[in-house]
């Protein structure tokens, strides 16, 4: 006869064992063939069943990503765990397709939807088993994201250097290049190319597809917003910043192709692409006509409050209150400031 201490302790290690992939068969994820699923439908993972997923490990703290391929022809969505940096970037996910620039849609998901999926993931395949198992138990201490699959490769990829020295494609793709680094520039998107800030840049926060019809598509990925904080009565860090913008600005509305900004421009194309693939003068033109066409949209649009005020009431709706803070730090106030000093730099 067993205790009922023992029975439930049984219990208890069969339902890890049952939750546990570490057992189970690799799945195997085709990347190259991935369609973003719908993510604006509730619980479709439950109408097309879950074929297996991917996950891509995060930061410190972080549950990282979960790529989940659906049966059938739901596509592939992406799942997030909730962080403070989420309503920044359901924020920017809104800003760019304001703007028309390609950047994954994005739906907060309430507790009960969110722990539907985590059910669902301790069921499938992972291409790492196990890989899934964390989230199972520190899942659920918060709700999550869900966001659509960007399409393309990134700056890395071989095929780049055939699209950038195509006489059509190649200047398409600079000049909407061009467009994410002026979105960028507002909202001090850092985490992607060097144009005003001190780092070399990062190749996979972009996404480039071109079409067999030649539609270029280059898509931003994983952008937030990073405020600049004064101390009261002071407003160096902003006018610093500021300074930095219009003289990005200025240079791109000579259309020259050179500069210290678009050189480093060039050298972080360079620097992923390949030491061969110099975009020269003529490309950093394209780029530097990309920045001044969504500079002047940026200087006409007045919907920077509005767009905030989606991204709070999409946080509210889901019953998302671990993203009250994330949505607070939002400073709309600095988004204008730096959409003004882009204004007084176009001629």
């Amino acid at each position: 006869m067993q205790s009922e201490e023992c029975i439930a302790t049984e219990k208890a290690k069969e339902a890890e064992h049952q939750v546990s992939s570490a057992e189970r068969a690799a799945y195997e994820f085709d990347f190259s063939t991935a369609k973003s699923g719908n993510i604006s439908k509730p619980r479709s993972w439950e109408a097309f069943g879950v074929d297996g997923a991917h996950h891509a490990m995060g930061g410190l703290g972080s549950l990282g990503v979960f790529l989940i391929n659906l049966k059938a022809e739901g596509g592939v969505i992406v799942a997030k765990q909730g962080a403070i940096t989420s309503p920044a970037e359901l924020y920017c996910s809104l800003l760019y397709k304001q703007f028309n620039v390609a950047a994954p849609q994005m739906r907060v998901l309430g507790m009960p939807e969110w722990k539907s999926l985590v059910d669902e993931l301790g069921k499938v395949c992972f291409t790492s088993p196990g890989a899934g198992d964390h989230l199972q138990s520190r899942g659920l201490q918060r709700g999550a994201v869900l966001q659509e699959v960007g399409p393309g490769v990134t700056l890395k990829h071989p095929s780049i250097a055939g699209y950038l020295a195509d006489a059509i494609a190649g200047p398409k793709l600079l000049h909407e290049l061009g467009r994410i680094i002026a979105l960028d520039m507002l909202v001090n998107n850092f985490d992607r190319s060097p144009m005003i800030w001190s780092h070399e840049g990062n190749a996979n926060n972009i996404l480039i597809k071109v079409d067999p019809d030649g539609t270029v598509i280059v898509s931003a990925i994983d952008q937030g917003v990073s405020t600049i904080v004064d101390t009261a009565g002071e407003t160096a860090n902003v006018d610093a910043y500021v300074a930095k913008v219009k003289a990005a600005i200025a240079e791109a509305a000579e259309q020259k192709g050179v500069g210290p900004y678009i050189t480093k421009i060039r050298d972080f194309i360079k620097q992923w692409v390949g030491p061969g693939h110099d975009i020269g003068m003529a490309g950093c033109q394209h780029v530097q006509g990309g920045i001044m066409e969504c500079a002047v949209e940026i200087a006409g649009n007045h919907g920077h409050h509005a767009i905030w005020q989606e991204t709070a009431d999409a946080f509210t709706k889901a019953g998302a209150k671990w993203g009250e803070h994330g949505v607070a730090a939002i400073n709309v106030d600095f988004i204008e400031s730096v959409a003004t000093a882009i204004a007084e730099s176009i001629p």
